[in-house]
């Protein structure tokens, strides 16, 4: 598996970006259109200055600045009288906050623009430049019309902010949008620390990789027989992106819902059945299995389907209770633990099915609802088609 750096990007998707940008999108307007209608009515405001004046020409000289003019040397007449003033001057300017974000919004599109098309040149691809040079060529002839944004200034730092102009204003609008998909790129990455951690954590590594095979299927199967999503915790977003993670702590990391029977589906990660009295409880010791499938349907006692995914080293097999690579007696023990203690709120037994997930060599039944399945990286397909099978008949209460 090899993860990609977020700062790289493939050609094509620079490319896609930057006709975005330029040419926009069927619900947004393109630089070069923004550029061009804001050309006939850019956002202005008012700005005072005090220019040196000659004193004859001063409209509104400030009070306040009279002394400097009389301390300035040289600047007292022979009647000691100053020669010019400071004159109190407001005037209109398009140098403001809404068109420096815009005008370096131009300039990085530009630049991109430019060492795309010198990349793409440099590996002689033929033709390859067409679409990127009448871009350009697009973006500079809407810059020859906007005029105002002669007299504005780069910025030394955009923070971004939000403006009511930048949010009133379509066009500003707009641009701000497409500035901050130009600097967007959504990546997507699993939230699991263990992941730079030493082989030593390869147990829990197997269990999260067990635990996503899991839901994998189930996704699938509840997709094939109708279900929808109600509430999901697996997947967020921060200022990086999305990012995937396996919630610990009982919490459900998805709920699922049959929009014509109603049968609740809920998928839990290590889902603790406590001996405090709930309608799903353990009669003894508290039990918390990898992961929990709970069926609800309605005017029906819930059904549990359990997995455990447990890695183990190749040294562990060779011990007595388990030198044929089988699984081991102690984690069989415990599915029968999980299946004798966890009942419902009637004290009917609730565990339909409970399997141990281990990397051995074949899949093994014990009884009816209670397996251990082969479950390798690489070679998953027959895992997969197992767990389908137990979770189409377990999603699949309307039959």
């Amino acid at each position: 598996m090899r993860f990609r750096p977020l700062t790289e990007t493939t050609v094509a998707e620079e490319s896609l970006r930057l006709s975005r940008a330029v040419s926009g999108t069927p619900d947004r307007p393109g630089l070069s259109r923004i550029l061009a209608k804001l050309a006939q009515g850019p956002h202005k405001t008012l700005e005072t200055t005090e220019p040196w004046v000659p004193r004859d020409k001063a409209r509104r000289p400030h009070p306040a600045r009279l002394s400097q003019a009389v301390s300035v040397s040289g600047n007292l007449s022979a009647d000691r009288r100053p020669e010019r003033v400071l004159d109190t001057r407001v005037e209109h300017t398009t140098d403001v906050y809404e068109n420096r974000l815009l005008k370096a919004y131009f300039h990085q599109v530009t630049l991109r623009l430019r060492r795309l098309i010198r990349l793409l040149e440099a590996n002689s691809r033929s033709g390859a430049t067409g679409e990127e040079q009448g871009l350009l060529n697009e973006l500079l002839l809407a810059r020859r019309q906007a005029t105002f944004l002669d007299e504005v200034a780069l910025p030394t730092h955009l923070s971004t902010r939000l403006t009511m102009v930048l949010l009133r204003r379509p066009l500003y609008r707009a641009a701000l949008e497409g500035y901050l998909e130009f600097h967007r790129s959504v990546v997507v990455r699993l939230e699991e620390p263990s992941l730079d951690a030493p082989l030593k954590n390869l147990p829990y590594l197997y269990q999260t990789w067990g635990t996503l095979e899991i839901l994998s299927v189930l996704l699938d199967v509840a997709g094939e027989l109708g279900y929808r999503r109600e509430l999901q915790r697996l997947i967020s977003r921060d200022a990086g992106g999305f990012y995937v993670r396996i919630l610990p702590g009982g919490g459900a990391a998805l709920v699922l819902r049959h929009p014509v029977h109603r049968t609740i589906v809920k998928f839990i990660p290590e889902r603790t059945y406590g001996r405090r009295y709930s309608a799903l409880h353990s009669i003894s010791y508290p039990q918390r299995p990898d992961v929990a499938v709970e069926v609800h349907p309605p005017h029906q006692p819930p059904r549990i389907y359990l997995f455990d995914p447990k890695y183990k080293l190749e040294g562990e097999f060779l011990e007595a209770d388990g030198g044929d690579g089988k699984p081991k007696k102690v984690d069989i023990d415990k599915m029968h633990a999980y299946r004798d203690a966890i009942r419902d709120e009637e004290g009917r037994r609730s565990v339909r099915y409970a399997a141990v997930l281990y990397p051995g060599t074949e899949d093994v039944r014990y009884a009816t609802g209670l397996e251990a399945l082969r479950a390798y990286p690489g070679t998953e397909k027959a895992l997969e088609w197992r767990i389908g099978d137990v979770l189409h008949e377990a999603l699949n209460v309307a039959q």
